[in-house]
C-alpha cells in the first residue's frame, strides 16, 4: 500500500483556490527579498487571520467542565483550546526533529520542518471551535432533540415532529437528518471555517486544506455513524452534508484517495487534547474543593503509578529520550518536601502531579508517534487508535477520569447546570425550528411570534445559507423561501451553536419572561 507524503500532507492550499481550479501555491504573495530567510508559512498564516475571529473569542464564555463559572481560574473551551495548542505546537517540533535526523523527505531544513509545529499550533487552538453551549452535553441535548424531531412516533407524545412541518418540495433527506441526529462539534468546526466564518465569499476563513484535514478527526460523514453495539463503533463523524467538498478535496490532495484515514497530524492533536483536558479536569476539580489530593494519591494509586512506570521505563527507555523513573523519583520527592500547612497543599500537589504526568504523556506520544507505530499511520493502518491507549498509561488515566466522575462530574453543581443547559437548548430548539420551517411551507400557517423569532436570527447565518445561489444579489433575503428544509434547519443550528452559555441563558430568560 502507498504511504502518505509529507510534501501532500502539508498541502497549503487554499479552498478558494481549489475551487476555482487554481493550484497554483499562494506563497509567492508572501516572498520576502532574497537574502532573508522567511521562515513564516501558510499554517502561520492560518493562525493570524484566525485568531481575530468572533469564532474564537466566544470560546471564552464556552464551558470546558464547569459552566457558567464566576471563577476566572476554572477553564473555559478558550484557556482549554490555547492549553491545548501550546502542547501539541511543543510535541510538533519535537517529532519534526526526530524525523529531521532520519533524513525524513518533508523536514529537510529548518523552514520544512516547522511547518508541523506550525499546523498543530493552528489546530489546537481551533479544535473545539464547533462546540455548543453547555460543552459536550450541549452536543447530547442538540443530538437528542433532532432523534426525536425526526421519530414519526414522537408526535404521539405531543412533542415537535418533522412530519408535520416538513415541506414536500424540499424535504430532508436521511443522510441529511443524520447531520442533527448525530450532531457533533468537530464536524459544525469544520462548518465555521469553511463557511461561517464569513470573510469576503463562501469560503468563509479560507484556511490551507492541510489545516482543515488536520482539524478533521473523523474522516467520514454523519450517514456512517454508527452505535456502540455495531461492530465499527463510529458514535462521531467529521463532516457534514454540506461540506463533503472539503472532504473530497483532502481525499485527492493529499491523502491519495484513501477513504477514513486520518491526518498523521491528527494523532498528535487528538493526544495533545486528552493530555490537556484530563488534567486541568483534575485540577479545576480541586481548586473547586470537589477533590482532596488524599482522594488522588491514594495508596493504591501510588502503587499503579510506580508500576506503571516501570512499565514504560522497560518499553520506551531503551530509546533514550526521556527517563521515565528519575521523572517519577523527581515528583516523588517534590510531593514528600511540601508541608501540609501551606496554603493550597492539595491544589499543589495536583499541579505537580500534573506536570509530571504531562511530561510523560508526552513523550509517550513522541516516541510511540516515531517508533511504534509511525510506518502505520503514514500507510494508514493505525486507524483511529489513540495514541495514549497503551496499557501503562491507561491504568493511570483510569483511576483519575474515575475520580473526576464520581467527585465532580456527579456533584449536584454540575448536574444542575447541565438540567439549566438542557431546558435553555431545548426550548430554544422548540422555538426556533418550527418558525424557520414555516417560511414556506404550504402545510402551516406561521405566526406572528415566528415571524418574529425568524428575524431574531443574525443575519449572518441567513446570509451564508443564502449567499452561493446569490453573491452578488442585494435581494438575497427574497432566496430565503427558496432553501430546503435541510439549509433552514441548518441556520437554526449554526444559530444556537454559535451561542455562548451566558448568551444562550439570557435568550432563553428572555423569551420565556415575555420580554421578546
Amino acid at each position: 500500500m502507498t504511504k502518505l507524503n509529507w510534501e501532500q500532507l502539508f498541502f497549503d492550499v487554499r479552498i478558494r483556490d481549489l475551487n476555482n481550479n487554481n493550484n497554483n501555491n499562494n506563497n509567492n504573495n508572501n516572498k520576502f527579498p532574497s537574502n532573508i530567510v522567511d521562515i513564516q508559512n501558510e499554517f502561520d498564516r492560518d493562525y493570524a487571520r484566525i485568531i481575530y475571529s468572533s469564532s474564537v473569542r466566544r470560546l471564552q464564555d464556552k464551558t470546558q467542565v464547569f459552566p457558567l463559572q464566576q471563577n476566572d481560574f476554572i477553564r473555559t473551551r478558550l484557556t482549554h483550546s490555547l492549553e491545548v495548542s501550546s502542547l501539541s505546537e511543543s510535541m510538533g517540533w519535537q517529532i519534526a526533529q526526530i524525523l529531521h535526523t532520519r533524513n525524513v523527505e518533508g523536514f529537510e531544513d529548518l523552514k520544512k520542518l516547522k511547518r508541523l509545529p506550525s499546523l498543530l499550533k493552528v489546530s489546537g487552538l481551533l479544535h473545539d471551535l464547533g462546540n455548543p453551549p453547555f460543552g459536550h452535553f450541549g452536543e447530547y441535548v442538540i443530538k437528542n432533540w433532532f432523534s426525536n424531531f425526526f421519530n414519526e412516533d414522537s408526535k404521539e407524545n405531543n412533542k415537535l415532529n418533522y412530519s408535520t412541518l416538513k415541506s414536500e418540495e424540499n424535504m430532508i433527506t436521511e443522510d441529511e437528518k443524520c447531520d442533527f441526529k448525530y450532531f457533533d462539534g468537530n464536524a459544525q468546526g469544520i462548518r465555521i471555517l469553511s463557511r461561517l466564518q464569513l470573510l469576503n465569499d463562501e469560503f468563509g476563513a479560507n484556511l490551507t486544506l492541510a489545516t482543515l484535514a488536520t482539524l478533521m478527526k473523523y474522516p467520514w460523514s454523519s450517514s456512517n455513524v454508527k452505535c456502540k453495539d455495531e461492530n465499527i463503533g463510529k458514535e462521531k463523524f467529521g463532516y457534514m452534508c454540506s461540506e463533503k467538498t472539503i472532504n473530497q478535496f483532502i481525499l485527492e490532495n493529499m491523502m491519495n484517495n484513501k477513504e477514513e484515514v486520518r491526518h498523521p497530524a491528527t494523532f498528535i492533536l487528538e493526544a495533545a487534547d486528552d493530555i490537556a483536558y484530563i488534567m486541568a479536569d483534575l485540577e479545576d476539580s480541586v481548586k473547586k474543593r470537589l477533590i482532596t489530593w488524599n482522594d488522588i494519591y491514594s495508596k493504591e494509586f501510588k502503587s499503579v503509578i510506580e508500576n506503571s512506570i516501570s512499565e514504560l521505563a522497560k518499553r520506551f527507555d531503551k530509546i533514550g529520550r526521556f527517563n521515565y523513573q528519575k521523572r517519577f523519583d523527581t515528583f516523588s520527592n517534590t510531593i514528600n518536601k511540601l508541608s501540609k500547612d501551606i496554603p493550597d497543599y492539595d491544589l499543589i500537589c495536583s499541579q505537580n502531579l500534573k506536570s509530571f504526568l504531562q511530561s510523560i504523556m508526552i513523550y509517550v506520544v513522541i516516541d510511540r508517534f516515531t517508533d511504534e507505530v509511525y510506518d502505520q499511520i503514514m500507510s494508514g493502518n493505525f486507524k483511529n487508535e489513540a495514541l495514549l491507549n497503551i496499557e501503562p498509561l491507561e491504568n493511570i488515566l483510569n483511576h483519575i477520569k474515575d475520580l473526576i466522575f464520581k467527585k465532580a462530574f456527579s456533584s449536584a453543581e454540575v448536574l444542575e447546570l447541565e438540567l439549566v443547559g438542557d431546558t435553555v437548548i431545548t426550548k430554544l430548539l422548540d422555538l426556533f425550528i418550527p418558525a424557520i420551517l414555516k417560511i414556506s411551507c404550504k402545510n402551516s400557517t406561521k405566526t406572528k411570534k415566528e415571524e418574529k423569532l425568524v428575524r431574531l436570527i443574525s443575519d449572518n447565518f441567513l446570509y451564508v445559507q443564502c449567499l452561493p445561489k446569490s453573491l452578488n444579489d442585494k435581494d438575497w433575503r427574497l432566496r430565503i423561501k427558496e432553501l430546503t428544509d435541510y439549509e433552514k434547519i441548518q441556520i437554526v443550528v449554526d444559530y444556537i451553536s454559535g451561542m455562548t452559555d451566558s448568551y444562550a441563558v439570557s435568550l432563553h430568560k428572555k423569551l420565556m419572561n415575555g420580554r421578546m
